[in-house]
């Protein structure tokens, strides 16, 4: 089903895998997520990166 969505889509959906893994992996599997957004940056751009990271920064539930 990943094919039938549009690039933006499977960009979006990319980003929320790895903060999910950043969010709830083992921290080697943190590191490598986080190594993959920060490496990827300027491909995903700014504008989808902040949709995905701003709601859960303001989430008031967010805890360490």
């Amino acid at each position: 089903d990943e094919s039938t969505l549009s690039p933006e889509e499977q960009k979006e959906r990319k980003i929320m895998k790895l903060l999910l893994k950043i969010k709830n992996g083992t921290p080697p599997m943190r590191k490598a997520a986080l190594r993959q957004i920060t490496d990827k940056a300027r491909e995903f751009g700014a504008g989808p990166l902040f949709n995905q990271i701003l709601p859960l920064l303001m989430s008031p539930t967010l805890e360490d």
